[in-house]
């Protein structure tokens, strides 16, 4: 039976460590975040064959910076040749492997925030800003708890309303996101972020 939805990507989410014997370690200089490419026709109209195109528009680059490719499609079959996801971005591609290491924009923002902190003054370092940083310890399974939700009803909610295979299936992905989003309007009315005075990952 037909999804009544369209259905999510498959993830790559492997993660940069500060481990030098993981997989993935984390280096200066080995790795790459592929942001949105540009904003021409072109690339904003992404059909599925090729991803996001280079095309040098709106000061964007015209073709992939280190292999001169010019759609994203060909960065994901370089890292994979089997690769039958779709072609999204951000991701974060690691140069000397070949590879992409993730294509979840909320494990690129974790690994970001804390691979690299042994690389940084110790002041600059996530566990010594205010409130504990992006994942402070004694909120970490509240905030995993909210960003759940978040990424079901919201984040994939929109993609819900958008691709429903029915009116039935439309209203209900709408009721979802509005209540989500209700949610969200309520907990922010009382506190600056939501989880309080200071900026945690649910709010990024």
């Amino acid at each position: 039976m037909a999804s009544k939805w369209f259905n999510p990507p498959p993830q790559l989410r492997s993660f940069i460590t500060p481990d030098p014997a993981s997989e993935f370690p984390a280096e200066p200089d080995r790795y790459r975040l592929q942001p949105v490419v540009g904003f021409s026709a072109v690339s904003v109209h992404r059909d599925g064959v090729k991803g996001w195109c280079y095309d040098g528009s709106s000061g964007s680059d015209s073709s992939d910076p280190v292999y001169g490719f010019k759609n994203l499609r060909q960065l994901y079959e370089k890292a994979d040749p089997e690769y039958k996801g779709t072609y999204s971005v951000p991701f974060v591609f690691d140069r000397k492997k070949e590879t992409i290491v993730s294509n979840d924009s909320s494990s690129i923002v974790r690994m970001l925030s804390i691979a690299f902190d042994s690389f940084l003054d110790p002041t600059l370092r996530e566990e010594n800003k205010a409130g504990g940083g992006l994942l402070p310890a004694p909120l970490k399974a509240k905030i995993e708890g909210l960003n759940e939700w978040v990424n079901e009803d919201v984040t994939w909610g929109t993609y819900k309303c958008g691709f429903s295979q029915t009116q039935e299936h439309y209203d209900e992905a709408m009721t979802a996101l509005y209540t989500a989003l209700d949610k969200l309007e309520k907990r922010l009315a009382e506190t600056k972020h939501l989880f309080g005075d200071h900026i945690t990952e649910a709010d990024v």
